[in-house]
């Protein structure tokens, strides 16, 4: 069919002249084609056959896509467990540096307090907080 409506735009372009393009009791507004009914139904199974296979492709490339898309979300959890660990190695190894600090800061504070005055409010609250055990001083 279509090959045929290529043929007619041939002719109409090289062969017509432009006068004769211009006619219209030369062309008709439709065109009317014969075809038996065992074509039109090896044609309607044929497009049909082709549809079917059309899907299985999709549905497979459908398929194929979802594995592609599993796989890319395993690795992202896996990358995620790896990330959450480092991120509490970091946070466990700043926390015990932060104590380690504060409690060099308030044994010097403490030592210094002892020198100067006796039970000021300000040696109390270092001693209470030397007092406390490394996990329990900073929770972060």
């Amino acid at each position: 069919m279509t090959r045929i409506i290529q043929v007619i735009v041939e002719i109409e372009l090289y062969w017509f002249t432009a006068e004769q393009r211009k006619r219209k009791d030369y062309f008709s507004l439709l065109i009317y084609y014969y075809a038996s009914p065992d074509a039109i139904e090896k044609r309607r199974e044929k497009s049909l056959k082709e549809k079917e296979r059309e899907e299985k492709r999709r549905g497979s490339e459908k398929m194929e896509r979802e594995k592609i898309e599993r796989k890319e979300q395993k690795e992202l959890e896996r990358l995620k467990g790896i990330v959450r660990d480092q991120y509490k190695e970091k946070k466990n190894a700043y926390r015990k540096k932060v104590c380690e600090i504060m409690q060099n800061f308030l044994t010097s504070l403490s030592a210094s307090l002892d020198k100067e005055t006796e039970n000021s409010t300000v040696e109390k609250v270092a001693k209470e907080i030397l007092l406390l055990r490394k996990g329990e001083f900073l929770d972060i």
